[in-house]
């Protein structure tokens, strides 16, 4: 057993469910924006080969980790987590109208 699939045992059936929908939906994704990706490369000078390898220690390494408040109410009437539901769209505080803290990023706001 790999250090991949000890991490894997230790997910519920739902977060694994979860990863395989993912593991079949990015391909398409992928398929799909390509062409974009490639004209970005080549008019900012950098090797397709660069990206490549770089975009496979993401695929190695990165773990994203999604907080929200499901129960919170945002700019539409229900909450976060039935809009998410309902839409399969994770949204940002700035789409939902649902900030943690404060969105400005303002001079001599928080986030300055």
């Amino acid at each position: 057993m790999n250090s991949h699939d000890s991490d894997l045992a230790r997910l519920s059936p739902a977060q694994r469910a979860a990863l395989r929908h993912v593991d079949g939906a990015v391909p398409h994704g992928e398929v799909a924006v390509r062409p974009r990706v490639t004209d970005l490369l080549q008019r900012a000078g950098c090797a397709a080969q660069t990206y490549a390898e770089a975009m496979e220690c993401v695929r190695v390494h990165a773990r994203v980790v999604i907080h929200f408040h499901p129960d919170r109410m945002g700019i539409k009437p229900t909450t976060v987590a039935q809009a998410l539901l309902a839409e399969g769209v994770y949204r940002n505080q700035f789409e939902t109208g649902c900030p943690q803290g404060t969105p400005a990023t303002t001079e001599g706001s928080g986030r300055w």
